[in-house]
């Protein structure tokens, strides 16, 4: 098995032109686990952007398809670079394989089977054919390639259109000329290379049902061959292999595979129409009923059970790391974790409770659905026919659940459906119940739960418009309160109860509303008013048992009534709408990251439910956003859920032993980075008893406090000398303790940023901790810059990698006119910024930034219709690159050759100015030739003598900042004693130059001193200004107990301004 995200890949089960497939299984919220089908996109495609990009917006589509009839894409992403998909299981057989196997038996499918199959492909086919998205325009989906390789079928007889990995939705751009599918199973205009519509797969379903009936190819050959005869539409009538073909189903055929488009079915649902008149025909002669039973038994027949291919899901490992969560969704339900034994879930009952328990109040969304026309339904096909429409719904309400990170809620000694209300016994139960925020709650839920409103919509829609009369879903969404509890140890549910207010409000909308609205309350609306738009409703009483429960059930409640407020949904905002009642656009927000957001959030969301430790490095250069995606992301966890540590490592953690550790133990105790000794000690001895409660004079605890003694400059009483093994041990053994200390029942999420400037031994602890095993979830998240030591320390943890690199073209351009008033025309502007930029969001926002400070772009005034947004008023002037754009120059680096590049960077540690000899002395080999180089490429100019100069301080100081912090050092240090050892060294005259190499190699004492030789050398020859900057940078360097010294240059800087003042 091999751990892939957070799926767990059991074993390969195919692979394909694009693809690798796998049967995999993860954690869900619902169920001990789910075993589904993973597709890993082979490299080769992953790496190309025009297919990545393609993917995405194909992925987005397929997620969105909810129908009995087609496979379920449940997720999609990268794992490291490899993309993939996440499916639906169908344990069963693709149509391929049934024609294949009854072409060996001698034995043709019947014919009311044949017209069942393609029935529920045209189900399929008319529901994706009807997508629109969430403003109401059609998607204009069209699947492509309906061949038998893509219709599967199912044991218990469904009938499943898989990969809709071709079909391309109207906004993306299809080239005319270009053929994509199987020739054999193509219309004749895509044959053509035209663009197609949904009745080319109407033509492509016809060419199925004739080979089901006719037990032959339609177009027999390969490649060029079958694409001819496509191209020729010439169609052989089906009675001549098949003679006993009734005159309905071939002019059905016939129709369905007419050259001209005009003259086919015009719909998917106008083929399934008719196939379902002959099915009615056909069972009144025949006397046979065809369905999904019927299908089931002919496969049984074909496929005997012996015969067939068993999907064995291998036991996971006894490791309760390993081991999935469950979620049992209940009113009283419960949330099982991975623990040592049973399943998690049992009910609670009075008899005691954990000492460490934990009870609280957490709010969550409660979607409450109410099949609308199941009464007429029942009346019409029978209590059996009707359940059986509704648990096709259920099926797919629960794939659209898990997609949504949703569970779906029963009462205790409630169906395993999750229906919560209807008929008695052996009837079908006519509503629903749903709950987002649990376990874990996030910023954007009020989206994600109208989302999955919209979406179960719009499955029973395409589940319901088949049968008579129609089924349609009312909604009532309201957030209220669900009280949780945890317990500590390792294993234990968790479990949750419903405020019956809420439940009981969330109902009473959905009783309310019509077939296929959707009705909110007050706290909803709020909640999801900047993204949605709602139409208010009279209000309506509140639920008489809320009287009991305490607080008002709505908060949009008017003071002293008993009702409260509805809104209708009415759809999403169109962007110019949300970018007007939103205050100033925020220029750091996230743009062109949603792929690698959505992986973080997986991540967390399957380290909550599995209660295991997971790990990710988030790797890119500089001001590729990495800061930014974490922001996000942590902005999406509810503050009192999760324990967050952040810290950010710099450049001076880089040479100190433990300086990370350093400053993380500073921010705990609330210590400024120079606090005297005496307050680090008073502070140290507070926290002694939170740590080491009832254990402060043990061994342990006072050794502890020697070892964060020694780390923040202070050695407590009676410390005594310990070697730098035993010191790692005791930093070791404090912070776990530490992690034991913190609130047990919550998550701990550890962010370290800019881990590149991490100190090797720190790096090494943390690697250390990580092996220590925890009942604790814990998500760790770092950030750094592609570091070989970081990328290598995270291979060995196992940490899960995402890389950040520039934004795409069309991000980048969106990242600039995002910021502008809608329909302002800044294309060219954008074009401009883009090309000085590229695609990196903090040089782009930069940019804009000094375009609004140089007066070229304004800000609309907080009164007018875009408060915030920007207008470009200046448009004749040039588009300067401000200061702030410096670093930009450092991707151009990136690509100089490894010798030029290492050259730039060891003349910048010298400044401006600099001379061959001395580059060559800290590169330690010749280093004209690439001097030269860089000439060449206009980043350097030849000076007088020896000597080469930056063409710009731009140039020179981001050079610089691309200087490791430890090479920075050992350069710096080099440059000092090369100076100072040199043969013409002038003492005094050459003493500042050495000093700030020296202050640069962080030894300010060292520098000080050169500082004081220099001040004294310029006072000497009168250059009192230079003197008095001198003594300045001494000042600042010099240690607080160096009296004598440092009241010399106080005495001698006020002698300077004396005789500056004269």
């Amino acid at each position: 098995m091999e751990q892939f995200g957070k799926y767990t890949l059991l074993r390969k089960i195919g692979t394909g032109g694009m693809a690798e497939v796998f049967l995999a299984r993860t954690a869900v919220a619902q169920g001990l686990a789910k075993t589904l089908v993973i597709k890993k996109i082979h490299p080769a495609y992953a790496r190309s952007r025009q297919f990545v990009a393609m993917f995405v917006d194909e992925a987005k589509i397929a997620l969105g398809l909810n129908h009995p009839s087609i496979v379920q894409v449940f997720d999609f992403g990268a794992v490291g670079d490899t993309y993939f998909l996440a499916m639906e299981l169908v344990e069963g057989l693709d149509l391929l394989r049934l024609l294949q196997a009854g072409a060996a038996q001698k034995r043709r499918v019947p014919h009311g089977l044949a017209a069942y199959v393609v029935q529920q492909v045209a189900k399929g086919l008319d529901y994706a054919h009807r997508k629109a998205d969430e403003f109401g325009e059609p998607l204009g989906i069209v699947h492509r390639d309906i061949s038998p390789q893509n219709i599967l079928l199912s044991w218990d007889g469904s009938v499943k259109i898989v990969d809709f990995g071709i079909a391309r939705a109207r906004d993306v751009h299809e080239d005319e000329g270009v053929i994509k599918g199987k020739f054999a199973y193509m219309s004749p205009e895509q044959a053509r290379g035209e663009p197609v519509d949904p009745r080319s797969d109407v033509f492509s379903a016809g060419i199925v049902l004739y080979e089901l009936v006719c037990a032959r190819p339609l177009f027999p050959g390969k490649g060029k061959e079958a694409l001819e005869l496509v191209k020729a539409g010439a169609i052989p009538r089906p009675r001549d292999f098949a003679p006993d073909i009734s005159d309905a189903l071939e002019r059905t055929i016939l129709r369905a595979l007419a050259f001209h488009k005009d003259d086919r079915f015009q719909t998917a649902r106008d083929l399934q129409n008719e196939l379902g008149r002959f099915q009615l025909d056909y069972s009144r002669t025949s006397g046979e009923l065809v369905d999904s039973g019927a299908l089931a038994q002919f496969l049984s027949t074909v496929v005997p059970a012996e015969q067939r291919a068993p999907i064995r899901v291998p036991i996971a490992p006894a490791a309760a790391d390993s081991e999935p969560a469950s979620i049992r969704g209940l009113s009283s339900g419960s949330l099982a974790l991975p623990g040592d034994g049973g399943d998690g879930v049992e009910p609670r009952t009075s008899t005691g409770r954990d000492a460490r328990e934990v009870r609280e109040r957490k709010y969550v969304f409660v979607v409450e659905g109410v099949i609308r026309g199941l009464p007429d339904l029942e009346r019409r096909l029978g209590a059996d026919g009707a359940r059986r429409v509704v648990d096709a719904f259920l099926e797919v309400a629960r794939d659209v659940a898990y997609k949504l990170d949703a569970l779906v809620d029963s009462p205790r000694g409630g169906t395993r459906s999750g229906l919560v209300g209807g008929g008695g016994d052996g009837e079908p139960r006519d509503a629903l119940r749903l709950v987002v925020g649990l376990p874990i709650a996030a910023e954007d839920d009020a989206t994600r739960v109208i989302r999955l409103a919209l979406a179960l919509v719009d499955a029973l829609d395409g589940i319901g418009s088949d049968v008579e009369p129609e089924l349609r879903l009312a909604v009532g969404i309201q957030r209220g309160v669900a009280v949780v509890t945890r317990t500590a140890r390792r294993g234990a549910r968790l479990e949750y109860e419903l405020e019956a207010s809420t439940t009981g409000f969330a109902e009473r909308l959905a009783r309310q509303a019509r077939g296929a609205e959707i009705l909110v309350g007050g706290r909803v609306f709020r909640a999801a008013r900047a993204d949605w738009t709602f139409e208010a409703l009279a209000a309506i009483d509140l639920p008489t048992e809320d009287t009991a429960s305490g607080p008002p059930t709505d908060d949009d409640t008017q003071p002293g009534t008993r009702r409260a407020r509805v809104y209708r949904l009415r759809g999403p905002k169109e962007r110019a709408q949300r970018l007007r009642e939103r205050a100033r656009a925020d220029a750091k927000r996230l743009i062109g990251r949603e792929l690698e957001l959505k992986a973080l959030r997986d991540v967390y969301r399957d380290v909550l439910v599995t209660r295991r430790k997971r790990h990710v490095l988030l790797v890119g250069d500089t001001g590729v956003g990495k800061r930014t995606l974490v922001t996000s992301f942590l902005a999406a966890v509810p503050r009192d859920e999760a324990i967050v540590i952040r810290t950010s490592t710099r450049v001076g953690t880089a040479m100190t032993p433990y300086g990370v550790i350093a400053d993380l133990a500073r921010d705990v105790l609330g210590l400024a980075e120079g606090a005297e000794p005496h307050e680090v000690q008073r502070r140290m001895e507070r926290a002694l008893p939170l740590i080491f409660a009832g254990e402060e004079d043990s061994r342990e605890a006072r050794g502890a406090m020697v070892a964060l003694g020694l780390l923040l400059g202070v050695r407590p009483p009676g410390g005594e000398d310990i070697d730098a093994e035993e010191r790692r041990q005791r930093i070791l053994q404090l912070t776990l303790r530490v992690e034991q200390r913190l609130q047990v029942d919550k998550p701990l999420i550890v962010i370290g940023e800019d881990v590149h400037w991490c100190d090797q031994e720190t790096l090494e602890l943390f690697l250390e901790l990580l092996k220590v095993p925890t009942g604790r979830p814990i998500f760790g998240l770092v950030t750094s810059r592609p570091d070989r030591r970081v990328l290598e320390a995270a291979r060995v943890a196992g940490a899960e990698m995402i890389h950040l690199d520039e934004l795409d073209a069309d991000a980048r351009v969106r990242l600039v006119t995002d910021r502008f008033v809608p329909g302002h025309d800044v294309d060219d502007l954008a074009t401009q910024v883009v090309a000085r930029a590229g695609g990196n969001p903090f040089f782009i926002n930069e940019m804009l930034d000094a375009l609004i400070e140089r007066g070229i772009v304004v800000a609309e005034p907080d009164d007018a219709d875009h408060p915030g947004l920007l207008r470009w008023v200046k448009r004749d002037a040039g588009v300067p690159t401000p200061s702030s754009i410096e670093d930009l120059l450092a991707t151009r680096f990136d690509r100089l050759p490894a010798d030029e590049k290492a050259t730039l960077l060891a003349a910048a540690v010298l400044g401006r100015m600099v001379a061959v000899p001395a580059v060559a002395a800290l590169l330690g080999r010749p280093a004209r030739y690439e001097l030269d180089e860089l000439v060449k490429r206009g980043l350097l100019a030849v000076a007088e003598g020896d000597h080469y100069r930056f063409k710009n301080d731009m140039t020179m100081t981001v050079a610089y900042g691309l200087v490791p912090a430890d090479e920075r050092t050992r350069l710096h240090r080099i440059a000092a004693a090369r100076i100072a050892g040199a043969a013409g060294y002038r003492a005094g005259q050459d003493d500042a130059v050495i000093a700030r190499h020296l202050e640069l190699a962080g030894d300010a004492v060292a520098a000080a001193d050169r500082y004081l030789r220099a001040a004294a050398h310029a006072i000497d020859v009168g250059g009192n200004a230079d003197a008095y900057r001198q003594l300045a940078r001494a000042l600042k360097l010099l240690p607080a107990d160096d009296h004598a010294r440092r009241f010399a240059a106080h005495r001698q800087r006020s002698e300077i301004m004396q005789r500056l003042a004269r």
